[in-house]
């Protein structure tokens, strides 16, 4: 997976990002074709939720787009800025955060596992509200680097599960 990972970022971040979206939807579909194992978790997940079989089979291709396109964003981080911020992302409760930053309040933020949740992360981040986030480890020594140091790209602190509380 490390080199998927490496071509993924290469073209995520040397393409305009439509065009990095177009090839991220092409392997999300060639993903969903050929991988029968990851295809049938992904409807068996959605069938708790759905049960018509079409509604299923809908939204389970477009779960495999919408991750690619998370992987795309991720993968840009180099790209990140203001200006995209403004343009693409809206930010809403950030009064919260401003307030409690205000007070020098330490503060814990818990976001479910949906959408573009390292964007989330990225941005609090690059707007500057300290993020260190928990992430799984890859089994993969250099996929863990990778994306850890996308992560410390936008001035994020990872923290992997297992260290101590006080990180």
């Amino acid at each position: 997976m490390y080199y998927t990972f490496l071509l993924a970022k290469f073209l995520a971040s040397s393409l305009p990002r439509s065009g990095a979206y177009a090839v991220a939807k092409f392997f999300a579909l060639i993903h969903y074709c050929f991988s029968s194992k990851d295809r049938e978790a992904v409807r068996f997940n959605l069938s708790f939720i759905l049960s018509d079989p079409q509604e299923i089979k809908k939204y389970s291709k477009q779960v495999f787009i919408n991750f690619a396109y998370y992987l795309t964003d991720f993968f840009r981080y180099s790209k990140l800025n203001h200006k995209f911020i403004k343009k693409y992302v809206k930010v809403s409760g950030l009064e919260h955060l401003q307030w409690a930053k205000s007070q020098n309040m330490p503060t814990i933020c818990l976001s479910a596992h949906l959408g573009n949740y390292e964007l989330a992360g990225a941005v609090s981040s690059l707007l500057g509200y300290p993020v260190a986030a928990v992430a799984l480890t890859h089994k993969d020594k250099r996929a863990n680097e990778l994306f850890d140091k996308q992560r410390r790209r936008v001035g994020m602190k990872v923290i992997a599960p297992g260290n101590t509380i006080r990180n």
